[in-house]
């Protein structure tokens, strides 16, 4: 049999399958070996009706739960697909929260010796407790968030940024919490 000379090689199946092979099993090797996530089964199963509390407050600082409590409810309906609720009467879970406090630290001082950028912190609990039991399905006493944010310190122009941070706080805060809760750590 005649194979046509195609370059420096003379074209032959064969050739090229055997040139193949080695690759074609290495690949599939590699793709059904190496490390995956094991995903947690959710704490509580997709479809059932979600009671998100309004996050108490015990802190100081004027409607941080209100700004917690909103963030939670915008996370929890674009993360998941429970139907979250305000009432606990046929809720089949109840997302408790409570603001345990909240600190802010001068970070930077400008020329002026005025603080001009400040760390906030946040420390939160939460328990996500099962309606027909009483059973915690997820709980962490400590959740801690922090951020940065600046100061004008011209008298004129004073700007605090410290509530668009307490927003980017929260945010964050209740992205961690709803991919724990799915994730049942």
């Amino acid at each position: 049999m005649k194979f046509r000379k195609i370059g420096l090689f003379d074209y032959n199946p064969c050739n090229v399958l055997f040139r193949i092979l080695p690759f074609l099993v290495i690949g599939l090797f590699a793709a059904g070996c190496g490390y995956h996530v094991n995903n947690g089964s959710p704490a509580l199963t997709p479809g059932k009706i979600l009671a998100i509390e309004s996050f108490k407050n015990q802190t100081v600082y004027y409607k941080i739960d209100q700004i917690f409590t909103r963030s939670m409810i915008n996370e929890m309906v674009r993360a998941t697909d429970y139907r979250v609720v305000s009432e606990t009467v046929n809720a089949d879970a109840i997302l408790r929260s409570t603001i345990r406090g909240l600190t802010t630290s001068p970070v930077t001082y400008s020329k002026s010796s005025f603080a001009s950028t400040f760390l906030v912190t946040v420390n939160a609990k939460v328990q996500l407790i099962e309606t027909s039991t009483g059973k915690i399905l997820y709980e962490n006493h400590d959740v801690l968030f922090s951020d940065q944010y600046v100061i004008n310190t011209d008298v004129e122009n004073f700007f605090s940024e410290m509530n668009p941070a307490l927003s980017r706080l929260a945010e964050e805060f209740s992205t961690t919490v709803v991919a724990a809760i799915l994730e049942a750590y």
